[in-house]
């Protein structure tokens, strides 16, 4: 048994200095450190610092295509991939917050430049065996826009830190940098209209007015309600006009109206048939029922009847050498109406008269003679007829 302790205590010595000059260096390679890069016990081994930064994963790029992904602990940086396609939105969960090294940025961009407003990427959080936040609350962030970007820092426990990082310098016109998406996401270029409708609601007939601490969207009223104010410090609102009353005074151009005839009001047709108004303005609608104004007046050719010029006669109807009937648009009220006409012609004088009988108010016949009574075709009749329609 003795013999056998003193050869182990010699095996020992023998083998120490050889174990122990394995991990021991007097020199190092340049941008080196001593390591064990393998699962199980080794001898150390120079370790240049690019292959150390690929062992702690510090900069590694995790390219996704068309599709969602669930991101572990050793992604630092993912993004979307420029040579694959993007035809659908999708979603990329985090890692758990517990699970990541706190304060090591995760990025998550669109370096693909594929993302847009119908195609966005939400990220989530991730809800197995523990219950992240994103920013303290649940709501996931989104990108919309061609090369966003967010960047997360874990707090090593159950929280998120997310940011965005897109920062554009111009924006189309009309249009606000905001998010109206409903949660947190990437700033967009979105139209004036589109912020208001976010931030008021989109009910048509809505009115906006200033409330004590922000501005607000007042709904529309029922039809015939009344817009009403209650002065400073309070809302407007819609009332419904009621009560009884008496009308003291009616104001027309700037004037106060105390008596009849103050303000001048439309002629109507009985109006100009009576003739005595004195305030009442005559309107083009109703300037011929004046008496004094012709009813109806026509010019045509004594051959054949064809009217060259008229008012209110629809036709002349020739029967025979200088016999006419005049047919009027509007007809009179009565047989009464008069009628007064002229003949020019160059070979022979004439006058107009009116037939003995036929007369009716929507025609009259007229005869053209000339000197010596007999009827006959005048170059141009011309005829004026007076009454009430």
């Amino acid at each position: 048994m003795k013999g056998r302790n003193i050869l182990l205590a010699a095996a020992i010595v023998a083998f120490w200095p050889v174990a122990a000059t394995a991990q021991m260096y007097n020199t190092l390679p340049p941008n080196s450190v001593i390591a064990n890069t393998l699962n199980y016990t080794n001898p150390a081994h120079a370790l240049p610092f690019s292959e150390l930064l690929k062992i702690l994963n510090l900069y590694s790029l995790t390219k996704v295509a068309d599709a969602d992904y669930v991101m572990g602990n050793t992604d630092r940086v993912v993004a979307t991939n420029k040579l694959a396609s993007w035809f659908d939105p999708h979603t990329w969960t985090l890692p758990r917050a517990a699970d990541f090294n706190p304060g090591q940025p995760l990025y998550v961009i669109d370096l693909g430049s594929k993302i847009t407003a119908a195609k966005p990427l939400t990220i989530v959080r991730n809800t197995t065996a523990g219950d992240d936040r994103i920013n303290g609350g649940i709501s996931p962030v989104v990108i919309n826009v061609a090369n966003g970007a967010f960047v997360f820092i874990s707090d090593g426990y159950s929280n998120w830190f997310a940011h965005s990082l897109v920062s554009p310098s111009t924006a189309p016109d009309g249009t606000i940098r905001s998010n109206i998406s409903g949660i947190t996401s990437t700033l967009d270029d979105n139209p004036i209209s589109a912020v208001l409708d976010k931030l008021l609601g989109t009910t048509h007939g809505s009115l906006v007015y200033r409330g004590a601490s922000s501005w607000s969207a007042l709904n529309p009223g029922t039809l015939g309600q009344l817009l009403s104010t209650g002065g400073a410090g309070a809302n407007p609102s819609w009332i419904t006009a009621s009560g009884t009353g008496t009308v003291t005074s009616i104001t027309c151009f700037g004037s106060a109206i105390t008596t009849i005839g103050t303000c001048a009001t439309a002629a109507t047709k009985s109006d100009q048939q009576a003739a005595t108004s004195t305030t009442a303005v005559v309107t083009p609608s109703q300037q011929q029922s004046h008496p004094s104004a012709a009813k109806a007046w026509v010019r045509f050719t004594g051959a054949s009847g064809a009217i060259s010029q008229a008012y209110n006669v629809a036709s002349v109807t020739r029967s025979s050498a200088g016999s006419y009937t005049l047919n009027f648009s509007t007809a009179f009220a009565n047989t009464t109406y008069t009628c007064v006409g002229n003949i020019e012609d160059s070979g022979s004088n004439g006058i107009v008269k009116g037939a003995s009988s036929g007369r009716s108010g929507s025609a009259n016949p007229i005869f053209a003679v000339n000197l010596a009574g007999t009827s006959y075709d005048p170059a141009t009749v011309e005829v004026a007829c007076f009454g009430t329609q």
